[in-house]
C-alpha cells in the first residue's frame, strides 16, 4: 500500500497557518504583565508627542462621526488582514509561482521579527510591531510587482494606506507600531532572498 501523498499547496497552507497561529500565541503570551504593557504604551505616547505625531485620537473621533464606519473597520481589522494575505499567497502560488518562495519567506521572517518585538516590548492595548501594516506592505509590493492589470496594482498600492487608517481609527495600534511593522517587513524583505527554501 502506497503512503498518502499530501499536495504541496496543502503543506504550504499548513506551514503558513502554523506560523500565523504561533505568532498570535506568542503575542498573547509575551504581554509581560499589565503594568509593563501599560508602561510601554505610555512610553509610546510620550515618544509620539515629542515627535508631534500623536494624532490617533483625531482620526478616531473623525471615524466615530461616520455612521457605521467604526463597526465596519472593526470587522475589517479582525478579518481583512488574514483574508487578504492568504488570498495573495494563493494567487501568487497558483499564477506567479516563481515569486512564491520569496513572498512566503518574507512573511515568515516578518512574523519571527514580530514575535521578538512582542517578547521584548509587550504593549497594551496594541502590540508592537503592527503586523497588519507589515503584512499589508509585503502583499502590496507583491501585487504591484506581479499583477498585470493597472487597477489591481493601484488597489494593491492603496491597501496599506487603508490598513493604516483602520488600525489607528479602531484604536488597535499607534503610529509607532505601524512604523515598527513597516521596519519588520523591510528587514524581512531584504533577508528573504538569502533563504533557499
Amino acid at each position: 500500500m502506497r503512503g498518502l501523498r499530501v499536495p504541496r499547496f496543502a503543506l504550504e497552507g499548513l506551514l503558513l497557518a502554523g506560523l500565523y497561529l504561533a505568532g498570535e500565541l506568542a503575542r498573547g503570551f509575551a504581554r509581560g504583565g499589565a503594568a509593563t504593557a501599560e508602561a510601554h504604551a505610555d512610553a509610546i505616547v510620550r515618544l509620539e508627542r515629542r515627535l508631534h505625531v500623536f494624532d490617533e485620537t483625531t482620526i478616531q473621533r473623525a471615524a466615530h462621526h461616520v455612521d457605521g464606519l467604526t463597526a465596519f473597520l472593526g470587522y475589517a481589522y479582525l478579518s481583512l488582514h488574514l483574508a487578504v494575505t492568504v488570498s495573495v499567497l494563493a494567487w501568487v502560488y497558483a499564477c506567479r509561482r516563481h515569486a512564491y518562495a520569496r513572498l512566503r519567506n518574507t512573511l515568515a521572517l516578518a512574523s519571527l521579527l514580530a514575535v521578538a518585538g512582542y517578547a521584548l516590548f509587550p504593549t497594551a492595548p496594541p502590540a508592537v510591531p503592527s503586523m497588519h501594516i507589515g503584512f499589508s506592505l509585503v502583499v502590496a509590493v507583491a501585487v504591484v510587482r506581479l499583477a498585470r492589470h493597472r487597477l489591481v496594482r493601484i488597489v494593491g498600492a492603496l491597501y496599506p494606506v487603508f490598513v493604516l487608517f483602520m488600525i489607528v481609527a479602531t484604536g488597535n495600534h499607534f503610529f509607532v507600531d505601524a512604523a515598527a511593522g513597516a521596519l519588520a517587513a523591510a528587514v524581512a524583505a531584504v533577508a528573504a532572498p538569502l533563504l533557499s527554501v
